[in-house]
């Protein structure tokens, strides 16, 4: 093991990574210096020693140390060799019911290496089941950045596709998809014991050649095109061979193809059009072919994955030229598309590999066909198809985007600050010449799109809401929530590189006494705590064992302690030596586990990094009355508040925890699901606390808001059905499987953004920009709006989770309905945080408030000017805070109706000269628009804001 590790890495750039089943792949990083490689193959023996089933080393050296796991391709740091993965035999690799047989011995292996024209192989290594060839190269490669990692990534892939194009010729399969930069390699000198069989692994032959990295690169470049090509072929037979296993129809004959007077169209998609059919796209994407349809179409059925099978016969139609998907699990648009939408030959293609962005699609076509750089599928289109793209089409500029092209950021607008919208021209007497005023109504709050949450979390919301007759709101927000705490922080969302999210989920939803907020929890809840019964059941004999064993280490150490304390002085030493190992013997034990817990009630904030250490870091707490934002804003005792532990663990950050009578532990991450039914008298009160501390440090920013219309007094009690079986069924089975998969697995899993989901993730941050400036219509929540994008990363993960548990990647479609989701979130987090006076600069309440008593006003005062003190009577009564309704908060209000253009300030009247005493108070005109109803934007009931 020495040996190889120092042939591999010694000296290069970065981290050798050596893990095992053993260790349960977490794995540990090392130097590539002497001191480094000789710990490697030490912790490699320490491995073994375990009987794992394999050990292994990366093929690449890792940048950094991980922060969870071993790491993965964005940490792949310097490349000294490249690659290949000979299994042969059917031990520990048996082919599929579809697949060639694999080569059937070493010599078969080196066969197809030999005959495939790439370079000799430096050397080989011997796995226990596979003939694996190296090739060394002579200069070390460090990754530069991540086009650098793309090319090699495409160089690493090639590589594999060219070999596994020469076993098909051969008549046997090759794994092609082992090219990927986080690698594992079995370790030479260990052993593989999968199958329950023990086979060493070892060294093979070399002759020492050494190649630069073009030299290779430029081999697999100009046998790679071929290759696909061929392998494209070895995909087709392998449908066939299915489709006669399984008895299905054969694919018609290829329709002989219209030939058009004149070319389609000059684009690449074209040539894809004219060039490809149908089949040509569904095959290589796993679709089976089903037969023809009554009205003429060709019948195709999508390819399952972890159990999913489709309940129809077929999942998409097509004709010559159009396609109609209907399967939600085909990851393609459903149902009939409008004309420029349509599922056509390319725009199919698109779909499978650019995420539906046809214009990426294109623009690598065209790169592929200029033989430049490409980065996705392009690169893998038959050559002459890539010939006659080349032929045929001029590269154009790209037309830059449009500005916000499908976003609403929210209805309110905020205008820049000190900005007075309105114009006065006015002379002794004369007319105020008004501008259109700028709305400070509260913006008119839409329901919560539940549809935007996937087909299967929708369902249950809705059931929930009709049986429980309440907003939609209340129970999608707490789903949302319940999501996140069956996942229990185990996932992190990748975004890009560079850019991950926690999957822990905070979301406060406002409703009143009477709300039936409760019951609208309970569907979530109770499922949850059905689940956590389940864990503990099957936790007792765990505990009660680990009870037992440090009942027998404390006694053994009492014993010891007593034998060294009575020991005689010839034997003293050796009896001290034994009361030391049984005390390390019960520390290495570490503390009974507790018994399983997923929720948490009314707990207080310093009681909870304790209860999370004991459940692995996860804790989770979904209460219908929200007294958790009260413990933690102090409300209780008008104390300080304490969201400390909050704050980490919604990122899932490591902390400390000092356990009582005990030694401080590291909790190497926290993760917090919270989700609440508040009262909005509650939001109330932290905007009056004189310490508002929680305001302002991240808390209350992080939370995603609903505040739904209050359905009190407007229910149907005949309307109310009970929530389906099947449906409550269907919840508790896909939350059992987060926990089963998640919350259980002490390891983290990360699910990625495809590339397209990044992107279209860019495209919404770079779009947010202008609204968060000053003046933009974001500026005055920019501290909640900054953290969206992040949240609504979260939703998008735990939506494709909660309906694919077992699910690695966020699509650009799941992703777009988080994003749509943007406006209703905007919307109601605005009145949330106004509630709390977390947009205290805004002073929109006061002046809200104000506007509302001169809409009242009647008679001929209605349209007359008012004085400060005159609205001070109007307001009388309302609560403004912990300064309460004075002259100067008057003042205050009457400013900002002034700055948005709802009053004007009118000239002081001359006085006679001489004349003595107070001068009069200032007077302001309300602008006429005040009393036009079909002007007036839709308001949210007072009432109900100040309902408790």
């Amino acid at each position: 093991m020495r040996t190889w590790l120092t042939h591999l890495y010694a000296g290069a750039p970065g981290l050798i990574s050596v893990c095992s089943d053993a260790d349960k792949w977490a794995g540990r990083r090392f130097s590539t210096d002497t001191a480094g490689i000789e710990a490697a193959a030490a912790y490699a023996v320490q491995l073994d020693k375990q009987k794992p089933k394999g050990i292994y080393t990366q093929v690449s050296t890792l940048s950094k140390k991980p922060a969870t796991g071993r790491g993965g391709e964005d940490l792949a740091h310097t490349l000294t060799h490249l690659w290949a993965d000979g299994d042969f035999g059917t031990v520990g690799h048996k082919p599929g019911p579809d697949d060639l047989p694999a080569p059937p011995n070493a010599d078969a292996v080196a066969k197809v290496v030999g005959e495939s024209k790439l370079p000799e192989p430096s050397g080989w290594t011997y796995s226990g089941g596979g003939a694996n060839p190296v090739w060394m190269l002579a200069t070390h490669h460090t990754i530069t950045d991540e086009a650098d990692r793309a090319r090699l990534k495409r160089l690493t892939m090639g590589l594999q596709a060219v070999l596994a194009a020469q076993a098909y010729r051969c008549g046997w399969s090759w794994d092609s998809e082992v090219g990927n930069l986080d690698r594992l390699m079995k370790l030479p000198g260990s052993v593989n014991r999968k199958e329950g069989l023990e086979r060493p692994t070892s060294i093979g032959p070399g002759n020492g050649l050494m190649y630069e990295l073009p030299e290779l690169e430029a081999a697999v470049t100009s046998l790679e095109p071929a290759a696909r090509e061929l392998l494209a072929q070895a995909a087709t037979e392998k449908q066939e061979r299915k489709r006669t296993r399984l008895g299905i129809k054969p694919l018609p004959p290829r329709q002989p193809r219209r030939v058009p007077s004149a070319p389609l169209g000059d684009g690449p998609l074209d040539v894809l059009a004219e060039m490809l059919d149908f089949r040509d796209i569904l095959e290589p994407a796993g679709f089976t072919y089903q037969g023809t349809h009554s009205d003429g179409r060709e019948k195709w059925l999508r390819p399952s994955a972890g159990g999913d099978s489709s309940s129809s016969d077929y999942s998409l139609l097509c004709n010559d030229h159009v396609a109609i998907n209907w399967s939600e699990r085909a990851d393609l648009p459903v149902g009939a598309q409008s004309s420029g939408s349509k599922l056509t030959v390319p725009t199919l293609w698109a779909h499978f590999n650019y995420g539906g962005n046809v214009s990426e699609a294109a623009r690598d076509i065209m790169r592929a066909a200029a033989g430049r750089d490409n980065t996705g599928a392009a690169g893998h289109l038959p050559q002459h198809i890539l010939d006659e793209v080349k032929r045929r089409c001029q590269p154009t500029p790209a037309a830059s985007p449009t500005e916000d092209e499908g976003i609403v950021w929210g209805d309110a607008e905020e205008p820049p600050a000190n900005l007075s919208v309105i114009s006065v021209r006015q002379s002794e007497g004369g007319p105020v010449d008004w501008e259109e005023p700028i709305s400070i109504d509260r913006p008119s709050l839409k329901p919560f799109p539940a549809e935007l949450l996937g087909k299967e979390l929708s369902k249950v919301v809705m059931a929930v809401t009709d049986q429980v007759q309440v907003a939609p709101d209340i129970p999608a927000m707490i789903s949302l929530a319940a999501v996140s705490a069956a996942v229990g922080g185990r996932v992190q969302v990748r975004i890009r590189a560079g850019w991950t999210e926690s999957s822990s989920l905070w979301t406060a939803t406002v409703a009143g006494a009477g709300e039936r907020k409760s019951a609208a929890e309970g569907p979530f809840s109770d499922t949850l705590r059905t689940v956590e019964r389940e864990l503990q059941a099957n936790a007792i004999p765990e505990i009660e064992e680990a009870e037992q064993e440090v009942k027998i280490a404390q006694a053994r150490l009492e014993e010891a302690e007593k034998a060294a304390i009575k020991a005689k002085p010839d034997n003293r030493l050796l009896m001290m030596d034994q009361a030391k190992k049984a005390k390390r013997d019960l520390q290495q034990l570490g503390p009974v586990p507790s018994p399983p817990r997923i929720l948490f009630g009314d707990i207080t904030p310093a009681a909870m990094a304790q209860k999370a250490s004991q459940q692995g870091g996860r804790m989770a707490v979904i209460h219908s009355e929200g007294t958790l934002i009260k413990q933690m804003g102090g409300l209780y005792n008008s104390g300080a508040s304490d969201t400390g532990f909050a704050l980490d663990a919604y990122d899932g950050k490591a902390m400390p925890v000092d356990r009582i009578g005990r030694d401080t532990i590291q909790m190497d991450s926290a993760h917090l699901a919270i989700g609440l039914l508040v009262q909005p008298i509650i939001l109330e009160q932290l905007g009056r606390k004189k310490d508002d501390e929680m305001l302002h440090n991240g808390f209350v920013q992080r939370f995603l808001y609903g505040f739904p219309a209050s359905r009190l007094g407007y229910q149907d009690p005949r309307g109310s059905k009970a929530i389906p079986d099947e449906l409550l069924e269907d919840l508790h089975e896909r939350l059992s499987a987060l926990v089963d998969q998640l919350w259980k697995n002490p390891m983290v899993r990360v699910v990625t953004f495809t590339e397209q989901a990044s992107e279209d993730m860019y495209v919404f941050q770079e779009q947010m920009q202008e609204h968060l400036r000053r003046g933009g219509k974001l500026h005055q929540i920019a501290s909640w709006a900054s953290k969206l994008p992040g949240k609504l990363a979260r939703v998008a993960a735990l939506v494709t989770l909660y309906e694919d548990p077992s699910a690695t990647h966020v699509t650009s479609e799941r992703l777009a309905d988080a994003l749509a989701l943007a406006p209703y979130f905007i919307t109601h987090a605005r009145l949330c945080l106004d509630l709390m006076g977390a947009n205290k600069d805004a002073k929109l309440t006061p002046a809200r408030d104000v506007l509302d008593w001169l809409r009242r006003r009647k008679g001929d005062k209605a349209k007359e000017a008012f004085t400060i003190r005159d609205a001070q009577r109007g307001v009388d009564g309302n609560a403004w805070g912990p300064d309460g309704v004075t002259s100067e908060t008057v003042q205050d209000a009457v400013k900002v109706l002034i700055d948005r253009g709802w009053a004007a300030p009118l000239p002081a009247p001359d006085r006679p000269e001489g004349q003595r005493g107070r001068a009069p108070s200032p007077r302001f005109l309300p602008h006429p628009l005040i009393w036009d109803e079909t002007w007036k934007k839709e308001e949210v009931s007072e009432t109900r804001l100040r309902s408790a």
